[in-house]
């Protein structure tokens, strides 16, 4: 939360989802009135637990802020004596309190549009990424040894990783619904989290680079249906052999993949040649 205010929405997440499995077990466990039970019970525990820790980490990181004696909004209050937060509120908390005010209605009404900007439904395919250098060079300039090469950083994703990721979510859903399987809950929850809050900004422009909050559930729900693929360990031979064949090809193909754009990633002069073999997509031009 205190790099990235969307991290809230993970603290909400895994509280509801701790809630969730304590009611679960008291409900395998055979008690009565299960949900009740743990929702009263378990669910003051879990707020405790979660909530005050991260708001007392939170407060921590502003420590800098209230010893310094220049800080951004440091002493808003003393000029403004009349506001209500400065009446009601220390100064120090009150001068933290406007600033967070003042950042809040900035971010959800940043609204102009910008040729990189991107819908969240195109974020699990990385239809729209962001470039965030470019430069045209000739031949001798920053290590280009063609006639016209390109300097980029392109923030794609590794695409077997991300399309072999939203293919794996939907079977994880769709174990989740049939099975129940807490660890395909698991995954969901805070890919949810991460993703679905930022469906009601719509009219705010917003970026595939805040997927990076949950990246690592995309990894692990493709990790979790290639552990599927592989099959158990002792399980029948012949479709371990095909699942190790399946896994092993994905693996390859991420790490292949990896090696081709690892220019691009980089900052590193590509011909024009190199540079189209990478635009796998239209909207990945310029």
């Amino acid at each position: 939360c205190a790099v990235k205010w969307s991290g809230l929405w993970f603290v909400v997440g895994f509280g509801l989802l701790v809630v969730a499995w304590d009611v679960t077990a008291r409900h395998v466990a055979g008690v009565r009135r299960w949900v009740t039970a743990g929702v009263l019970r378990d669910g003051p525990v879990a707020f405790v637990h979660l909530v005050p820790v991260a708001f007392v980490t939170y407060a921590i990181t502003w420590f800098g802020w209230f010893r310094s004696d220049n800080g951004f909004n440091r002493y808003w209050a003393r000029d403004n004596p009349d506001s209500v937060l400065t009446r009601l509120l220390p100064d120090s908390v009150a001068s933290l309190a406007h600033w967070h005010q003042a950042m809040y209605d900035f971010h959800v009404q940043v609204g102009d549009p910008h040729i990189y900007e991107a819908n969240p439904w195109s974020w699990i395919v990385q239809g729209r990424p962001t470039l965030f250098a470019h430069a045209d060079v000739s031949r001798g300039e920053a290590g280009c040894n063609a006639d016209a090469c390109k300097l980029d950083v392109l923030n794609v994703g590794n695409p077997v990783v991300w399309w072999g990721g939203a293919l794996a979510i939907v079977i994880v859903v769709a174990v989740w619904l049939l099975s129940r399987d807490w660890r395909a809950g698991a995954l969901l929850v805070p890919l949810a989290a991460g993703w679905l809050p930022w469906f009601q900004f719509q009219e705010r422009t917003i970026f595939t680079f805040y997927a990076v909050a949950f990246v690592p559930y995309v990894v692990l729900a493709l990790t979790y249906v290639l552990g599927m693929l592989l099959g158990p360990p002792g399980g029948a031979v012949r479709r371990r052999t095909w699942g190790a064949a399946v896994v092993g090809a994905v693996v390859v193909s991420a790490t292949a993949v990896f090696v081709l754009f690892w220019p691009m990633w980089m900052y590193t002069a590509m011909s024009l040649e190199r540079w189209q073999l990478l635009m796998w997509l239209p909207s990945w031009r310029q």
